[in-house]
């Protein structure tokens, strides 16, 4: 969870959330930094907390997915 924190830390941060998508459903309990990091600056870190939503699969999970999917979409990225 620190890892999740470290503004400075790109890697950490993006180690932490490919961990988080490896747990699967036991990574539940994150699903407030995952939240988060949603909206981290590193476009991989995103990509793995997308991951790891969908490895979750929760009704939370899939609801915040589909949220910043449908934002995501007028992204001009």
């Amino acid at each position: 969870a620190e890892c999740m924190r470290s503004e400075a830390d790109d890697q950490c941060r993006f180690e932490a959330t490919l961990a988080l998508a490896r747990c699967r459903g036991a990574a539940s309990n994150a699903l407030p930094l995952l939240r988060k990091a949603l909206y981290d600056p590193n476009r991989y870190v995103v990509g793995y907390v997308l991951d790891a939503l969908k490895a979750i699969g929760s009704a939370e999970a899939n609801t915040l997915l589909m949220q910043y999917l449908w934002t995501a979409r007028w992204d001009p990225l």
